[in-house]
């Protein structure tokens, strides 16, 4: 079901990829849609919720403290709340009031620049540090091509990027790894293996245009396939 907000206009982006390296990306923003507030949101009972701003301006931190009943899993994409933008284009922001997102986040999602950006920290274990101080229970740093790490349980565990067939569209993987993850979360308390499936789901949304398409099956596949080639780390 889509809920549909009056809006002046839309949120439009436009990324521009290296030919030769999909995690290097320049963003051109044309415009900025209103910002959805708590008293527009409808009343919505669900198991779980994934928030994905794409500026600090796209939604009131109210509406995921507020919005949903006790017991829901709230889910934080915050790379969008780590930019502002100037004269259209996007830029790196000097702080931002992370505690005021993160009263009702269950799970959040960044990559390693934003991390130090949204923590305010000068690095990455101090980032992590303050950020699960907060009550984040399950906190997932991303490295592009290099992997991730899942952060939670008082443990971390890397997990290897699953290098797909080719590279067509980066655009939306970190929404995909996320959106995956939660899935997983859903029915599993490894925190690793909700990490693999991820990276799996990622990888296949990179090797097609548009929105991920395919199902947990095919996931599941493409995790067989990687084990398949790399035996001994299968074992392992």
């Amino acid at each position: 079901k889509v809920i549909n907000l009056p809006t002046q206009t839309t949120t439009v982006f436009k990324n521009y990829y290296a030919p030769d390296n999909a995690d290097v990306r320049i963003q051109r923003v044309g415009s900025l849609a209103d910002t959805i507030k708590l008293t527009e949101m409808p009343k919505i009972r669900t198991q779980a919720v994934h928030f994905g701003p794409l500026t600090p301006e796209d939604i009131e931190p109210e509406v995921m403290a507020r919005c949903f009943p006790t017991g829901t899993t709230i889910a934080l994409d915050a790379q969008g709340l780590t930019r502002e933008i100037v004269d259209g284009e996007v830029m790196a922001k000097e702080s931002v009031n992370y505690g005021d997102y993160l009263r009702s986040v269950d799970i959040l999602k960044l990559d390693r620049q934003e991390l130090l950006i949204f923590s305010g920290s000068p690095s990455i274990s101090e980032g992590v540090e303050r950020v699960l101080a907060e009550g984040v229970h399950d906190l997932i740093v991303t490295d592009g091509s290099l992997g991730s790490i899942v952060h939670g349980d008082g443990d971390s565990f890397f997990i290897d990027a699953v290098p797909p067939r080719r590279v067509v569209d980066a655009t939306g993987c970190g929404d995909t790894y996320l959106a995956a993850y939660m899935t997983k979360r859903m029915t599993s308390e490894n925190l690793e293996k909700c990490g693999e499936f991820a990276a799996a789901a990622a990888s296949l949304n990179m090797e097609n245009f548009g929105p991920f398409k395919g199902s947990g099956k095919d996931v599941a596949e493409k995790q067989q396939a990687m084990e398949g080639e790399n035996p001994s780390d299968a074992r392992a």
